[in-house]
């Protein structure tokens, strides 16, 4: 009997010694002299010199394997049957599938380089890239001044207090930013059922809120909204575009500014989603309670002089599906199956109906026997690998 042997080869081509050349600025474009700059893995570190430009040794990691490897070749199969000394009348049936293996050299594989340069300095942002090679020139790398005023503690992150257009804001700060400063905005209901917020946090992302109460993802909202937006991306250089998290009456707020600003949009998050005013606070079906107070100053915020012309208000965020479907900005919803706020049937499973005759939809998380609860922890009615699910969807759609 004979034994088949395959022979291997591996060959490896040396590290790729590079290095990795920029300058680093302020907003205003002047030099910033004496900041850090450093390989995360690799370790090897560097000081931006009095024109802001720094020089970075790198090796690359450039692993070329070739093998030899095993291939199948078919050759026509013969049959014979006649005598044989088992079978002396002839009555044998044998066949050579033509099955042979012989020896070819496999295409090389390279490996990735992979590696975060991150560049710090006192009195700026921390920011991390994700340079696509270890050798090149990344030209001017920003970076953004440090948030205002003292920061006090949330969730074991720091958090900074300060105004836009007037109203109250926040932020706070990942320990490690991921590249690209992502942020998760918060639309309402700030430090309700934050566990998510805490892990995205944990992950690299900045949190995000405005305070701004009662005005329903009214036009006033929404321009409330554009200028917390412009002064977070522009002037500390967080992400263009964010993830929003809407929950409950939150979600007026997320959808009535999406629906404008597709292009500024990683994803949306709703929880316990508000999608139709007449559901919420109006009541006008008999399926949901509703509020009548909140109805009253949803009219007057919006100037409606009647019921009347508040019913035939045709900017309910559910009526606005189709720039975010012709968009394919990706969404995903948790609610509770019974839920008698936001009644799925009224708010959120209408949008997504809404969203199908465009030819999109959300992803949808629904918590059996639920009512209007948030959160996805099993605390929350939420079903095992939920919140998993929830995280990997935001995480993957996050623009770089």
């Amino acid at each position: 009997m004979k034994h088949a042997f395959l022979a291997v080869a591996l060959l490896c081509a040396p590290l790729m010694a590079g290095s990795l050349t920029g300058r680093i600025v302020d907003v205003t474009g002047k030099p910033v002299v004496g900041a850090d700059v450093k390989l995360d893995k690799s370790g090897a570190t560097a000081v931006s010199d009095a024109q802001g430009r720094f020089n970075l040794a790198t090796v690359g990691l450039r692993v070329s394997a070739r093998r030899f490897a095993p291939v199948t070749t078919a050759r026509l199969p013969y049959f014979r049957i006649g005598p044989s000394l088992a079978n002396p009348l002839g009555r044998v049936f044998e066949s050579n599938p033509g099955a042979a293996s012989v020896l070819a050299p496999a295409a090389p594989r390279v490996a990735a380089w992979d590696d975060t340069l991150s560049l710090s300095k006192a009195a700026f942002l921390t920011r991390r890239l994700q340079p696509a090679s270890p050798d090149g020139d990344l030209g001017d790398v920003v970076l953004y001044p440090s948030l205002p005023g003292t920061a006090t503690k949330y969730l074991g992150f720091d958090q900074y207090n300060f105004t836009v257009a007037g109203k109250a804001c926040l932020v706070v700060a990942p320990k490690q930013p991921h590249p690209g400063n992502p942020w998760i905005w918060r639309t309402y209901f700030w430090n309700h059922k934050p566990l998510f917020d805490s892990i995205m946090c944990s992950r690299g992302y900045y949190l995000a809120f405005m305070d701004d109460p009662n005005l329903y993802g009214a036009p006033q909202a929404v321009a409330h909204m554009d200028s917390f937006y412009v002064h977070l991306t522009t002037h500390y250089g967080l992400n263009k575009k964010p993830t929003l998290f809407g929950i409950s009456r939150g979600a007026f707020y997320m959808y009535n500014w999406s629906r404008n600003n597709v292009d500024k949009i990683s994803s949306l998050y709703g929880d316990g989603a508000g999608m139709d005013y007449l559901s919420w606070p109006c009541g006008c079906y008999g399926t949901g309670a509703g509020s009548a107070g909140d109805w009253t100053t949803l009219k007057n915020v919006f100037g409606f002089a009647s019921d009347a012309e508040a019913k035939a208000y045709r900017g309910n965020p559910y009526q606005g599906m189709k720039p975010l479907a012709i968009a394919k900005i990706p969404i995903i919803h948790v609610y509770g199956e019974a839920d008698d706020v936001a009644p799925p049937n009224e708010n959120v499973l209408k949008a997504n109906d809404s969203l199908k005759a465009y030819g999109w939809q959300m992803k949808l998380l629904p918590k059996p026997k639920t009512g209007h609860v948030h959160g996805v922890t099993a605390a929350d009615g939420g079903l095992p690998g939920q919140l998993d699910t929830l995280v990997a969807f935001v995480l993957r759609n996050t623009a770089p």
